[in-house]
């Protein structure tokens, strides 16, 4: 694994190993930007194992991975580089995801959905 780490666009080639689905999918989960191709693959060839290991919050999960893919493929205006992360989220940008990791994404929308937590509450949490 310590290759794929140090490799990452490798990954993608490991993707059907199951030996390796729980490394993989927690290195997509914790690494701030991780390569999108490898993350699209992942979520694609492993959905079933991703829904299964997400059953309580798996809407969440996959919410979650779109909204990554997205932030991460989405081309910023000139007016989108110019605001804050509360102000891409409340215009409905996906780049207020840009530079969160998939666990954060998950929890945050998991928690909002369940009327547990709102953006301002949030970016404060991630801020202390």
């Amino acid at each position: 694994m310590r290759v794929l780490e140090t490799y990452p666009e490798y990954m993608k080639y490991c993707l059907r190993d199951e030996s390796l689905f729980d490394r993989i999918h927690d290195y997509l989960c914790f690494t701030d930007e991780p390569d999108i191709e490898t993350l699209q693959a992942h979520f694609m060839v492993n959905r079933n194992k991703i829904k299964w290991s997400n059953r309580i919050t798996r809407d969440s999960i996959f919410k979650a991975y779109k909204l990554k893919y997205e932030a991460m493929s989405h081309t910023p205006t000139a007016v989108e580089t110019t605001m804050t992360q509360k102000q891409l989220y409340e215009t409905g940008s996906p780049l207020w995801a840009k530079h969160e990791p998939l666990y954060r994404l998950h929890d945050f929308l998991y928690r909002i959905d369940n009327g547990e937590i709102t953006i301002d509450e949030y970016l404060n949490e991630k801020d202390a």
